[in-house]
């Protein structure tokens, strides 16, 4: 399999901006350190796209979205959808949040 391209849904952006401010809050360290785990997690995502769980959701729509765990920051999920060219990272959140309404 080639390299993947990886791109960012607006939503996913948002995502990763809020919890970046949420923990610069209190650690500006903690907080570029997830930066650099997005940063690591897409460049493992460019080569071994299919290494994420699928998820399985009611809405067709999202079909084909997989979730892996942010290094150090496991509680962090990201949810991404595998396509021909690309890596499309879709959501990033915590894990006790209410996931699937996050989706609907």
């Amino acid at each position: 399999m080639s390299v993947l391209n990886v791109i960012f849904y607006q939503e996913a952006e948002v995502d990763i901006a809020g919890i970046v401010h949420y923990i610069a809050e209190d650690n500006l360290k903690a907080a570029k350190e997830f930066l650099v785990a997005i940063d690591d997690l897409c460049e493992l995502l460019m080569h071994t796209p299919d290494i994420g769980s699928m998820r399985i959701f009611q809405n067709p729509k999202l079909r084909g979205l997989r979730v892996f765990p942010l290094k150090k920051f496991q509680k962090y999920l990201v949810f991404y959808r595998v396509c021909e060219t690309t890596v499309e990272i879709v959501r990033v959140i915590h894990g006790a949040r209410d996931c699937p309404s996050f989706f609907e």
